[in-house]
């Protein structure tokens, strides 16, 4: 399954080399880094953190083509 990682760049509680390990781990992850948000980039950068989810979303949901 898809999974998505939303991480603020100047996450203080979670660093982002939590994040970073992840995605070694997870073959189907996909990061985004929320450039200046702390630990909470959905207050942050709501704007940027919904374009995220959205893009991830929309990609989940198209069909794939073979």
């Amino acid at each position: 399954s898809p999974l998505l990682l939303v991480y603020g760049e100047r996450d203080g509680d979670v660093p982002l080399a939590v994040a970073r390990e992840a995605l070694a781990e997870a073959p189907n992850a996909e990061l985004v880094v929320i450039e200046g948000a702390g630990h909470f980039p959905f207050l942050d950068d709501s704007d940027r953190f919904l374009d995220s989810v959205t893009t991830f979303l929309t990609a989940a949901e198209a069909p794939s083509v073979v």
